[in-house]
């Protein structure tokens, strides 16, 4: 019964999939024109003067072969979130199936089908959804359990060929690569200890294992570099974060004369007393314009101004990381992307393709060809009446998550670790560079709906082997105490 109810939970996300594609209206936000764009870049004679130096090719390069099947229309563009979505969602199914049964895998599967955030993701031309799936995929890998020492080589491989295809999907993918690496030595212990990871002759074979993992995707990643600008878009992303939460004080030198506005910008940013958004996006691009006008990029100047706001005001950084998280966990702040987005794709009284401000030379083209006119329709008003619901379930999910994390650590329950730790670290490596842009925290949220179903699953199961200790037979701890005192 529960094996047949999880395949009908798969035939489901299935079907689900395919009908909320052909219901919802395409979302294009300036990111969006951008891909759009680079899809018609990449195999162009405008390749590389015309490359949008702050992205990586393979979302475009997946637009383009969509195009390729399916004609430039909304369908097409869609049709990438949309299998990755489904993708994910399966992933962590098979996931739950392996750690709670049928029936866990089953409600995981239903439960992140019908998130409403996630499927109006599917509905934008953004990477967050696919991210989603290399998360998921990461997952699965490490719940792996090779039985012999070629299979765990095999893990670590599959390890370093998702973490290379990920950065080229969203570069912070490749940040995660200690975090696997980790997972990895936690998971084949018993076959690094007998392959002489502390001898002369076993190191060389032991070091294949953070080669693959660690190193090899790094060496790949770089393989862009010619088009991209990596040292650019990481000072962005400390300039943005040092405005966004106010890092620095009124009286720092880096503000300057333009300290009335900065107060303002923050008085004005705060709403019913949460500052978790940090400063309005009406606000913020004037100001970063003002305080970083006069340096340059490329000096090392922001990273300095950086670290030395963290150290010279540790209270507002660590506040800022606070606010974050609080944000990526579920918080009402002034601003919430995943709302906003949310609304714009799903929204009963508001239909049609919803297609903002993109780059001048693109706008009108992109705007004309992926125009789309939806109506209201059964699926629609399901996704958008569970909004409430899933807002409440959500920020639970990432309560258990974030407890799932030091509880697994403090038990040694691999599995729970390894559930834990992928969407947590990704979701703190946007917190300490202060990116309180909840949108960022979209890729993690799957991965906590799943957790939620399955963790207490694990908790139960760890009781009741514990409880199982047969009547007369010494457990664990009292065969090691007796051989401890012989």
């Amino acid at each position: 019964m529960s094996e047949r109810a999880y395949r009908l939970a798969v035939l489901f996300a299935i079907a689900f999939a395919f009908a909320h594609l052909i219901s919802l209206p395409i979302g294009i936000t300036y990111d969006g024109f951008q891909y759009l764009d680079g899809a018609d870049v990449l195999g162009s004679s405008r390749f590389p003067a015309d490359w949008y130096r702050n992205r990586t090719p393979l979302y475009p390069l997946a637009l383009k072969a969509s195009f390729v099947f399916f004609g430039q229309q909304p369908l097409a563009a869609m049709f990438v979130s949309t299998v990755m979505g489904l993708g994910a969602t399966l992933l962590f199914g098979r996931v739950a199936r392996s750690l709670a049964g049928a029936w866990g895998g089953a409600a995981v599967v239903i439960v992140i089908s019908l998130f409403p955030t996630g499927v109006a993701y599917q509905h934008l031309i953004l990477t967050e959804t696919g991210t989603s799936f290399f998360i998921a995929l990461l997952i699965a890998v490490a719940l792996q359990k090779p039985k012999t020492e070629r299979a765990a080589w095999t893990q670590a491989l599959l390890f370093g060929g998702v973490l290379a295809t990920g950065y080229y999907w969203r570069q912070l993918l490749l940040n995660l690569a200690p975090v696997a690496a980790a997972l990895w030595f936690m998971r084949n212990w018993a076959f690094v200890r007998e392959g002489g990871l502390f001898r002369p002759r076993g190191l060389g074979r032991m070091a294949l294992a953070p080669l693959l993992i660690l190193v090899a995707p790094l060496v790949i990643s770089h393989l862009w570099d010619p088009f991209t600008d990596r040292a650019g878009l990481a000072e962005i992303t400390m300039r943005q974060g040092i405005i966004r939460q106010a890092l620095l004080a009124p009286s720092d030198p880096v503000v300057g004369e333009n300290k009335a506005a900065y107060i303002s910008a923050v008085r004005e940013s705060v709403s019913e007393g949460n500052f978790f958004s940090g400063i309005r996006n009406d606000l913020f691009d004037p100001l970063f314009d003002r305080l970083f006008r006069d340096r340059p990029m490329g000096t090392g100047d922001t990273k300095r101004v950086f670290m030395s706001g963290i150290l010279h005001y540790p209270s507002r950084y660590l506040g800022g990381v606070a606010r974050t998280a609080l944000l990526f966990i579920g918080a009402k702040a002034t601003v919430n992307e995943n709302r906003i987005f949310r609304t714009q794709i799903l929204s009963p009284t508001w239909p049609g393709a919803k297609i903002g401000d993109g780059p001048p030379n693109v706008q009108d083209h992109i705007k004309q060809q992926f125009q789309q006119f939806t109506t209201s329709s059964a699926v629609l008003q399901l996704l958008w009446h569970l909004c409430p619901l899933y807002d409440f379930l959500l920020l639970i999910a990432n309560v258990v998550a974030i407890m799932a994390f030091p509880y697994a650590l403090l038990t040694r329950n691999y599995e729970g670790m390894a559930l834990a730790a992928f969407p947590m670290v990704y979701l703190g490596l946007y917190a300490v560079i202060l990116a309180s842009i909840d949108r960022f925290a979209m890729p993690a949220y799957p991965a906590t709906l799943a957790i939620l179903i399955i963790f207490p699953v694990l908790i139960s199961q760890r009781f009741r082997s514990r409880r199982a200790v047969p009547q007369g037979e010494p457990n664990a701890i009292a065969v090691a105490a007796a051989r401890n005192q012989s």
